[in-house]
């Protein structure tokens, strides 16, 4: 079964961000991201689930989703959770 839609737009390890995003959440993602490619990670930003949830960052080795909350609540957070694929580990960062 297929978690997250294959685009043309997504390559592993690759840094997406859009410009809707602020400026501290995008240093945030660019901080998390250098630490997994230190680590020897492979990982997805902007990764889209087929149920239409989005992540930060899906980190492919670990089965797990960062969420950078920056202007967002801890309930807003906990809201989204709903739209991620079972199984996987959900953590959030703030920016």
């Amino acid at each position: 079964m297929q978690l997250v839609r294959i685009s043309n737009r997504n390559t592993v390890c690759e840094i997406r961000y859009s410009n809707s995003e602020s400026k501290k959440h995008i240093d945030k993602k660019k901080e998390i991201c250098a630490e997994l490619i230190l680590q020897g990670k492979q990982f997805l930003t902007e990764a889209i689930f087929e149920n239409g949830g989005r992540a930060d960052i899906l980190v492919l080795d670990d089965f797990e989703v960062i969420e950078i909350l920056s202007s967002e609540t801890e309930r807003a957070f906990e809201q989204k959770k709903d739209y991620y694929p079972r199984g996987l580990n959900i953590r959030s960062v703030r920016a």
